[in-house]
């Protein structure tokens, strides 16, 4: 039984590709994939900001620690994390802008 299912939905898929129907469809699914790729580009940026900032502060620390410099490594670091994280950012975002145009 499933067999004759399966060659009904075959015929009827056949038909709509053959009138146009199904296009609409395939071009819906292209939309969402692109929309699913900028979603998954922009959260990533967030985990890489909060990395940038979270590698500066452990890094910051490690050389406070080692010149007993406390606290201005971390702070450096954590500065030079932060803008290392935003010009991920700015990247991701003008990767982003010229995949839309």
């Amino acid at each position: 039984m499933s067999f004759g299912r399966r060659s009904l939905a075959l015929k009827t898929w056949k038909r709509q590709l053959a009138s146009g129907g199904a296009t609409d469809r395939v071009s819906k699914w292209k939309s969402y994939g692109n929309g699913l790729k900028r979603t998954a580009s922009l959260s990533s940026v967030g985990l890489e900001l909060g990395l940038a900032v979270g590698l500066g502060y452990l890094i910051g620390d490690y050389v406070d620690g080692k010149l007993d410099t406390a606290p201005w490594g971390m702070i450096v670091f954590i500065v030079v994390g932060s803008a290392a994280g935003f010009l991920s950012l700015y990247r991701a975002l003008k990767r982003i802008e010229r995949q839309s145009d």
